[in-house]
């Protein structure tokens, strides 16, 4: 009887038969779970737009924000405005009037002009012109612009020039003589205070006969007085005007109460000069000397009507551009700057101007 009954399962194998099953499941359904929740989570977290793909070449920072305008533009250095002075926006004094003393070609030393500079240089990298004020008086008529090492920007008849460091020649023949207070306000306007040298005419030659019978100095124009029996005014000893350059100026003076005033002004004044002696081929030691004071532009008034010597005018070409100084050439006649002139005045970076003064 022991035999034919059947086996009796054990506790343990119905307890993992039951169990199995549900454990299964219970896992199943917290993968799940975890699975949806995790979906739901990124998808709060991470925005779906910033993943969009962007345009090539086109800025991210647009993409995901193209609707605010920018708060910042860069704005135009010059302000949308030309930074060309005008010449007629400083006065000019009366030239012709023995009321008010006219100062030539500079104030004295202890008045303060203003001059506009240009100014090199910005915070984007490129030149910029901006406008400073600058004392002119004193040696080198404001040179520098004032601040810094900027150029002293002004207007002489219709040519706009700059200049660390202008210097004049001014040719003081009588063909000059009605024209020097107008050369002298239209200087003041921007180059008041420049280094000047008085010259009788315009001429080149240092091989000259008369400039071999009667050696040229140069003199502070403030300590060369006159000599009676040489310089003597038109109408003086044997009627006629002097060949020296204390002689023309005398003669210009007795005629123009203007130019009497003018070279008041220059007597007074500790950077000004005179040709003395030579007749009218002198000139180079007026050249000699402004690039002696480091001037690095020289404006030549004159009428180019005296003869020069074409080996001179090279060699003073030469020097002009060793030195790095151009020349304005400005023919007060009205006429052309004649052609060895006006290479001079190129070949240095300088140019001409054909006009007569009032015209």
């Amino acid at each position: 009887m022991a035999n034919s009954s059947s086996p009796t399962p054990t506790p343990s194998n119905n307890t993992i038969l039951k169990v199995g099953p549900v454990s299964i499941s219970l896992l199943l359904h917290l993968a799940l779970l975890f699975v949806i929740g995790g979906v739901v989570i990124i998808e709060r977290v991470v925005p779906k737009t910033s993943f969009q793909p962007t345009v090539l070449g086109e800025n991210i920072d647009q993409v995901l924000d193209n609707n605010d305008p920018p708060t910042d533009e860069l704005q135009d250095p010059g302000g949308g405005t030309s930074m060309d002075i005008p010449a007629d926006s400083v006065p000019v004094p009366d030239a012709f009037s023995s009321e008010s003393p006219l100062d030539a070609i500079a104030v004295d030393s202890s008045v303060s002009s203003v001059t506009w500079s240009a100014n090199i240089g910005s915070s984007l990298g490129t030149p910029s012109v901006g406008l400073t004020r600058g004392s002119g008086g004193g040696s080198g008529g404001g040179s520098g612009g004032g601040i810094g090492t900027g150029k002293t920007v002004g207007n002489l008849f219709g040519k706009q020039v700059s200049a660390s460091k202008l210097g004049v020649i001014m040719d003081i023949s009588g063909s000059a003589h009605a024209y020097l207070p107008l050369a002298a306000a239209e200087l003041n306007r921007s180059f008041a205070g420049s280094p000047t040298v008085l010259a009788f005419g315009c001429g080149l030659d240092k091989n000259h006969k008369l400039m071999r019978e009667d050696r040229p100095k140069l003199y502070l124009f403030n300590e060369k007085q006159p000599n009676p029996e040489v310089d003597f005014a038109e109408g003086g000893p044997e009627n006629k005007a002097s060949r020296t350059s204390l002689g023309q100026i005398m003669n210009a003076e007795k005629k123009f109460p203007s130019v009497k005033n003018m070279m008041d002004s220059l007597r007074a004044r500790p950077n000004a000069w005179v040709v003395y002696g030579g007749d009218v081929y002198a000139t180079e030691l007026a050249f000699e000397k402004l690039m002696e004071e480091g001037c690095d532009t020289i404006y030549w008034f004159a009428d180019f009507e005296d003869k020069n010597d074409p080996s001179d005018v090279k060699s003073l070409t030469r020097r002009l551009k060793n030195k790095m100084v151009k020349v304005i050439a400005h023919n007060f006649s009205g006429r052309p700057v004649p052609p060895d002139i006006a290479e001079m005045a190129a070949e240095t970076g300088g140019e001409t101007i054909a006009k007569k003064p009032g015209s």
